[in-house]
């Protein structure tokens, strides 16, 4: 389970062997049923989770709706990673879509590594590089396209979140009714 947390770290930063058995005595196995909860919006949970196996979903809760505002899949780092780093409140939700399994890094733990392995504190810039051009882009895509765009835009980067997400939870993604969604589905078929 740890080979591809590896092979992603070492995309931002190359570690010796040393470092990475560091790294791999502080990862914690997570195993997560459909619904459960790896963070929660408003509370202070500072953990991050490499997704091994499973799907995930961020989301807000606004006028008792759920916002779905992104996805995780495996080799995706998921978790409020503002948070995670910040010390701040979670922004969103993060659930498990599907059984899902996580090796997870708390945040106490990353202080440590930090000391460590000093390499790693280029990890969080990386992250947080990553994160922007993530929220610019869905900004864009959001204000700039229709609602059928969307739709041929996520087909063409993502087919498989139509076979692994429920309709209704991609539905929300797009910022569309399910209703909404079944019509632009039909138009495009």
């Amino acid at each position: 389970m740890t080979h591809g947390f590896r092979a992603w770290l070492t995309t931002i930063v190359p570690l010796t062997d040393d470092e990475w058995a560091a790294v791999e005595g502080r990862l914690r196995p997570v195993r997560l049923s459909a619904g459960e909860p790896f963070v929660t919006e408003g509370q202070v949970r500072r953990r991050v989770g490499y997704v091994h196996r499973g799907v995930l979903r961020h989301l807000v809760l606004r006028d008792g709706t759920e916002h779905v505002v992104g996805f995780d899949f495996e080799g995706d780092v998921a978790g409020d990673l503002g948070g995670f780093f910040d010390g701040a409140p979670a922004t969103n939700t993060v659930s498990a879509v599907e059984g899902t399994d996580l090796l997870a890094l708390s945040h106490d733990d990353w202080a440590g590594l930090a000391v460590q392995v000093p390499a790693l504190r280029a990890v969080r810039g990386a992250i947080a590089g990553r994160l922007f051009e993530g929220a610019r882009a869905r900004a864009v895509e959001m204000q700039q396209y229709t609602a059928e765009e969307r739709y041929r835009r996520l087909l063409g980067r993502s087919p498989h979140v139509f076979q692994r997400v429920p309709l209704y939870m991609v539905a929300s993604y797009l910022g569309v009714t399910p209703e909404a969604l079944s019509r632009i589905r039909r138009r495009v078929r």
